[in-house]
């Protein structure tokens, strides 16, 4: 078996032509805007992704009721426990407020169900810590306490909506 030897113009020692850097060019220009069809093509999204918005707003809403209730519990003092965590299974018409504008922003917040998910207790006592630098920074003025209460106990509950914010993650 022989080898075929391709010399090229190097190797023969003459100079290379004109054209090859232009034809370098054409090549990593053609790469360059595969990938930007490509990128274009991911960032379309499915025209029905707003039907999966009651499901988002149903999960959140039993979200954050334990997460209310988790913190009501370390803030009296007791120990974590929501196995027989009474809550309301049904969100409020006015609870969720408006569909998100984008499905990357929709994305985002399921992300944020799946974290909670994961290690539901780490955000319940996040929060707390949160709420305990509160009561610590304001000396147990009745502001700080008025919105940790607001927070913990019945915000979930609750049909104003600077509450529904503050229990956003």
């Amino acid at each position: 078996m022989t080898v075929k030897q391709n010399h090229d113009a190097n190797d023969r020692g003459e100079t290379p032509g004109w054209a090859w850097p232009v034809h370098a060019f054409v090549a990593r220009l053609t790469t360059l805007l595969g990938y930007i069809t490509r990128f274009k093509s991911a960032r379309r999204s499915k025209p029905d992704w707003r039907d999966s918005w009651p499901d988002l707003i149903h999960s959140e809403w039993l979200r954050d009721q334990l997460i209310a209730k988790g913190v009501a519990q370390l803030l009296a003092g007791d120990p974590l426990h929501l196995d027989d965590t009474k809550i309301q299974l049904t969100p409020p018409a006015t609870y969720g407020g408006p569909c998100p504008r984008s499905p990357f922003d929709m994305n985002r917040r399921f992300i944020a169900l799946a974290g909670w998910a994961a290690d539901p207790e780490a955000i319940i006592r996040e929060r707390f810590k949160r709420l305990s630098r509160i009561f610590l920074a304001a000396h147990g003025s009745t502001e700080a306490l008025r919105a940790a209460h607001h927070e913990a106990v019945g915000a979930s509950a609750s049909k104003v909506a600077a509450a529904q914010v503050a229990l956003m993650v």
